[in-house]
């Protein structure tokens, strides 16, 4: 995966900028605040610097070019670890080398999340909230995961993903139906969410 990343286009707009917002936040030394531009044409930018600072990271623990790319790959990597794991407990009629050879060799799992774009950070949001949602809806009753682990999981995902790409507000629907659903739960959720962001957006203004 990290040898696909490193091969991907990375002087295009979005890709420069993507790199370049944790790049300079690593040379000042400062924490990045902002996310990449939410829309063309429009001075308007995505929130929270989750992004810039996953890519300052990176540069810190290891000061290559190429450092935010492995990392990512590390990121998206233990997600489809998580994912397949999921899959393997419930789906048990179908054999596991199936399962792991169509979670790790999907197109989808070798493009977007491999190389320093804003979407590619969206994978470990996306597996980290609808595995447990699809544990709590689709076997309601038999969950594997732990009810608090579950809801901490998708507000830590939401935010994730809030911060990275605007298609947080397609996965929010999916977490007010299940709270709906699950009354007793909406705490945990509450909390998880708030939590997160406390963290992200109380450090900029140390």
């Amino acid at each position: 995966m990290t040898l696909y990343g490193l091969t991907e286009k990375f002087w295009d707009t979005d890709e420069l900028q993507s790199y370049l917002i944790g790049l300079c936040a690593y040379a000042a030394g400062e924490w990045p605040a902002w996310a990449p531009d939410s829309m063309y044409k429009v001075p308007s930018r995505l929130a929270g610097g989750l992004m810039g600072s996953i890519i300052m990271l990176a540069l810190n623990i290891l000061t290559i070019p190429e450092a935010p790319v492995v990392l990512l790959n590390l990121l998206s990597f233990a997600a489809l670890l998580f994912l397949g794991w999921f899959l393997t407990r419930r789906l048990e009629r179908l054999p596991k080398w199936l399962v792991w050879m169509y979670v790790l060799t999907s197109p989808w799992t070798l493009h977007f999340s491999t190389y320093i774009i804003n979407p590619s950070f969206v994978l470990l949001g996306a597996v980290c909230f609808f595995v447990p949602w699809m544990d709590r809806t689709l076997w309601a009753g038999r969950s594997i995961l732990d009810m608090r682990l579950a809801y901490a999981l998708m507000g830590f995902a939401l935010m994730w993903v809030f911060q990275v790409h605007m298609s947080w507000v397609l996965i929010g629907p999916f977490g007010i139906w299940l709270m709906l659903k699950e009354r007793y739960t909406i705490r945990s959720f509450a909390s998880a969410t708030i939590s997160f962001l406390v963290v992200q957006y109380l450090h900029p203004l140390r």
